[in-house]
Formats: structure tokens, sequence, C-alpha cells
């Protein structure tokens, strides 16, 4: 049981809708006490705010109180929903599994379990259900029926193919309407619709707000399966803006005026006209091109048809797109090689397969101890949550440094010396190293100088020996990562050092040509391969204001291929915190996300 709650009140409305919005808070509330949200569409903008606490916690919020300062009546209609939870799919210590729920473009309130959600995912979708959250399935369903159908057609299949319970409000990002429905009558509505309209879960709730606000007006109850839809005039497109109430509120921290880079990254500092010494610093990376990469295969061209390149190949986006190059523009014969250390994710395994079974290209996979592999993952991040320390978040990635070791052994077995990695330069991010206090100089770490590499061995032992949890069973392993990334001669070639890395047409190319695919739950297309992306990115974002997704637009911006604002657009959405993907990242690893995202909650911030 959760409530629903929510009005639509005129521009210029005398209606107090501070006290109306806090009395519903207060009133509903009752029907759960777990979690709370609200959405407000407002001047052309839809505002969304979750939290995981109850609604009595979420009204004294400062940013509950930030964002409704930005309400003015006199400026544009308001419309308002808002949620107060009873938990029952869905872990509410993370903001992805409270309400509203937000995707494409359409903004769902629920109240109610659906109970046949998993099979709705697998039956229509033909995939997992890729979270708890029985929510979850409600706008996808809407937004994949409202290509073809009208909205109340769109709706009426939602309630054909559920099973359960549900009471819903809809807000929609390119449609001027709010929609309600329900199958069980548990929402009650009362007003003037062009004038003020307000609803909640309860017939008492609603009653009491209309004796005080709406001179009594009749409270009346959407019966089961009638669909209420209520338009209203705002044609601007308007933008989503997700606020995490579970993050510890960060100030405004300050941001190079050419990149987005904030002062929080380390080493940074600004000239008199607020643009960084990284900025500065920067050459701008020009490559080899077409020319000087076909000459280079033509040196390892084999005529016999037998393979004549590696390709490192992960199954996320650029190794993707460099199998296709060299495949079919370049007209080599390569094979694949691809380590798994435990934490490859299906869908990279699914892209491998469906693009190398087109292709006609092998496939050779390495494969790691991978309960040993992850055992090892475990201990190390065990031991970072007893003593938090940014710089050594790096040791969660460490069992995937043996990447660098086979390839030399399968080209000697395949009597091959042309090797491709699929890392490009924009990629490089430099912050991970310098918080272990290594200055990388616009160039990978594995190719720092011997002197930068012994002050990276010297930062992790001063931190095993703070922290004597870190010598456990992994602790060979972690030595070994070491020398295969900083010591073993690595002899490959960097395609993306040759090609320039374009994201519309990489990703064109690979959904036309191979029907590649994406994480279905984001926007987000970097490391896709990679289940610990998702869990590092939430304790950067968390302890230092900012995750790679800011270097990598960062360096697209010096590079001139985006512009400042679109690089600000696009990391908002993409540090949105991926739970689902955290969740399945610590169910496979093997330890407590609750526990662990506390204790980096409270952890000692390097921005405040």
């Amino acid at each position: 049981m959760c409530g629903i709650l929510g009005f639509y009140l005129k521009q210029n409305s005398k209606i107090n809708w501070q006290n109306l919005l806090l009395d519903l808070y207060r009133l509903s509330e009752s029907r759960g006490k777990e979690a709370s949200g609200i959405a407000i569409r407002h001047q052309d903008k839809l505002h969304v705010l979750r939290h995981d606490k109850p609604a009595s916690d979420l009204i004294r919020s400062k940013q509950f109180k930030e964002l409704l300062k930005n309400i003015d009546l006199t400026q544009d209609d308001l419309i308002l929903t808002g949620h107060t939870r009873l938990v029952t799919n869905g872990d509410r210590s993370l903001i992805a599994n409270n309400q509203p729920v937000v995707s494409n473009g359409i903004v769902v309130i629920h109240n109610g379990i659906i109970c046949n959600y998993s099979s709705i995912w697998r039956d229509v979708f033909k995939q997992n259900p890729p979270s708890e959250l029985d929510t979850d399935i409600i706008p996808i369903f809407l937004a994949q029926k409202l290509k073809s159908h009208s909205l109340e057609e769109a709706l009426e299949s939602l309630y054909q193919v559920i099973e359960g319970d549900a009471s819903i409000c809809c807000l929609f990002e390119d449609r001027n309407v709010l929609a309600l429905k329900t199958n069980t009558g548990s929402l009650y509505y009362s007003g003037i619709s062009n004038e003020y309209f307000v609803f909640a879960s309860q017939h008492a709730f609603l009653k009491k707000i209309s004796e005080k606000y709406l001179a009594s007006q009749p409270v009346h109850q959407l019966k089961p399966h009638v669909i209420k839809l209520l338009s209203f005039d705002q044609p601007k497109k308007t933008n989503f803006i997700d606020l995490n109430a579970s993050q510890k509120e960060k100030r405004d921290l300050k941001r190079c005026s050419r990149c987005i880079l904030p002062e929080s990254f380390p080493g940074i500092h600004f000239d008199s006209k607020g643009v960084c010494n990284i900025c500065h610093d920067y050459v701008p990376f020009q490559p080899y091109g077409h020319a000087s990469l076909e000459n280079l295969c033509d040196q390892h061209r084999k005529k016999d048809g037998s393979p004549d390149c590696l390709i490192a190949f992960s199954g996320g986006l650029d190794s993707s797109y460099l199998l296709h190059y060299v495949k079919c523009v370049l007209k080599m014969n390569p094979i694949t090689y691809t380590y798994d250390w435990g934490v490859i994710t299906d869908l990279a395994r699914r892209n491998i397969a469906r693009m190398c079974g087109k292709l006609g290209v092998e496939n050779i996979l390495v494969s790691a101890d991978i309960p040993k592999k992850r055992s090892y993952v475990r201990k190390n991040i065990e031991a970072w949550l007893k003593k938090p320390e940014v710089g050594m978040v790096t040791l969660f990635m460490a069992g995937d440094k043996e990447f660098f070791y086979h390839p030399k052994n399968i080209q000697k077995d395949m009597n091959i010396d042309l090797a491709f990695f699929g890392g490009n330069p924009l990629e490089y991010t430099s912050f991970k190293s310098a918080f272990c206090g290594v200055h990388e100089k616009n160039t990978w770490y594995c190719h720092t100088s011997a002197f930068q590499k012994l002050k990276l061995l010297k930062y992790f032992l001063i931190n095993f020996l703070k922290n004597p949890s870190y010598f456990n069973v992994s602790f060979f392993d972690t030595m070994c990562s070491f020398y295969y990334s900083c010591i073993l001669k690595h002899n490959y070639k960097s395609f993306y050092d040759y090609i320039s890395w374009n994201e519309n047409v990489i990703l064109n190319t690979l959904k036309a040509e191979y029907n590649w695919e994406a994480n279905p739950s984001s926007d987000i297309i970097w490391r896709i391969g990679d289940g610990t992306a998702a869990f590092y990115n939430y304790i950067y974002f968390t302890l230092a204001g900012f995750t790679e997704h800011e270097t990598f637009r960062s360096n697209q911006i010096r590079q001139g291929l985006i512009t400042r604002e679109d690089a600000l657009k696009m990391t908002r959405e993409e540090n949105i915190i991926m739970y689902d993907s955290m969740q399945d990242y610590a169910r496979m690893i093997g330890f407590d996300l609750k526990k662990a995202i506390r204790t980096i909650d409270n952890a000692k911030k390097i921005y405040v």
C-alpha cells in the first residue's frame, strides 16, 4: 500500500498551494512511511525528487525546500504529483528503487503490486527484468505502445497484461496531459478541472482537503478501469532534472569555464578567466588516419585467408566498432580475444555473440578462475570499506589487468604479429592515478615513467600498512596486476590512434549492422561491458563530486566534438545512480550493497 497525491492549479490560483501540498503529504504518509518522492511540472521543466525517507522527512529536507522556491504561480500553471511508499518490490536504500520512476520521457507514480512484471519483461521485451522494482515496467511498456497507439489505447493495453492491483499517475515529456488510471478504484479526485484539480489515494484524505482548500467541492472516486486525462497548456519541451536526496548535500562546485572539471579534481587550478590547467596543458589529438592504418595492415595481411590480426574484444562500444572496421572496411581476417575475470556483463556477452556470429569471426575466451577472482574483489572491497580511501578504489579493478598478459600467447599460437586494442584517447582520465599522487602527463598510466610507477607502488604499500585488511588472499593477484599493467611490455596497436572516435557514427553503425545492444535502463553507452563501473562511479561521485563521465566529456570538449553545455547536460544524465547495475555487481561479487552504501555516504568527502 502506497499513497498517491497531487494537484493541478491554474496560473494565478488563489489556493495556498504550499500548505495544500504539505497537508496532502501528512495525510498520505499513513499509507507508506519508508520512502517518498515528488514530481513537479512548471515553467517548461519537469523536476523529480526521490527520497529514501518518509514524507515527513522529505518536506523538511533542503532539496525539497529549494525545489519549491522555484515555483511561481504568477508565471505559469503548476502540476504536481507525490508519493509515499510502503516497500513491496525493490530495496528503498537507493534512489533508483523509489518513486517517481522516470524512463523514456514518462514519469510514473504507482500504488499496488504488479505480480507478473517479470513475465512481462520476458514475454513482451524478451529480456529478464533489469531490477526488482515492478513499477519500472510501466513507462517502458507505455513508451513502446505510444509509438503506434493513442494514450488511451496504451493505458488499456497495459492493464490488459498486468496481474495485480495498480493505481497510477503519469506525466509526459512530450504530451501536455496528466493521466490517472486504477483497476481497484483506489484513486479519488475533486475540483474544477479548468481551474484546479486535486487527487489522492483515499476518500477521507481528500474530503479533509476539499473542506479546507476547495470550498467543500465533492469528492469523486475514479472507478476501476476508467481513465482520467487532464489536459493543460505547456507546449514547450521539458527537461528532466533528477535530484538525489540520498546523496549528501554538496555545495556548488566551481567548474572550469572551458571544460566541466570541478575544483575537487586532483591537482586542478584555475587562471583568472576560470580556465583549468588541464585545458591549458591539453594537446589536441590528431589520428594518423585511415591510410596509415591500411598501410600497417598491408604489412601483416595474409593471402591464404588465415587469421592475420588479433582484436581485444570486450563487447563494449569501442571494441565492437574496432572489430567492424577491421573486418568490413580493412578486409582483414581477425580473431577476437576476450578475458573474462568474472565481471563481464551479460549484455556484453550478447554483443560479442551477435557480432562474431554475423561476421564469422572466432572468439577466443580466456577465463580466469572466476569464483576465486570474485572473492579477491570482495576481499578488497571489504578492506576498503574499513578505511575508505579514494585512491585505493582502483584495487577493485586489479583483477582485469591479466587482460594484458594473454594476447602474446594467443599471437604466438596463431602465428599473428598484429594486435589491436580499442581504448580511445578520450577515455584518458588521469584522476584515478592522481588520487594516488601520480602524474600521468597526458599519457596512460602504464606508459608513465619508472619514477611515477614507483610512486604508485609506494602509495599502495603505504595504504596497505595503514589498512592491513588489504593483506589478504588477493595480495599476490594484486601485485601481479601491477606487473601486468606497469612492467610487462605491451605490444599492441591502439586502433583509435588511427581512426577518429565519433560517437554517433560508431553507435549508428553498430545498431544498424548488428542490432548492437545498449543498456535498456540507461542512455549510457560507455563501460557497458564492465559490471564494476556503476559501483566505482558511485564512490567517485559521492566522495569527490564527479565521475569518469566528466573527464570523458571534458576531453570531447577540448577536441571540439561537443559544447560545454552539451557536456553538462550529458553528465547530469550519466551521473544518475545506476542502482540496478550496482545491485547486480554486489550479487555477483558477494558483498552487502546496503552496508557499502552507508559507509560510502558517511565517508569523508574531498569536496567539503
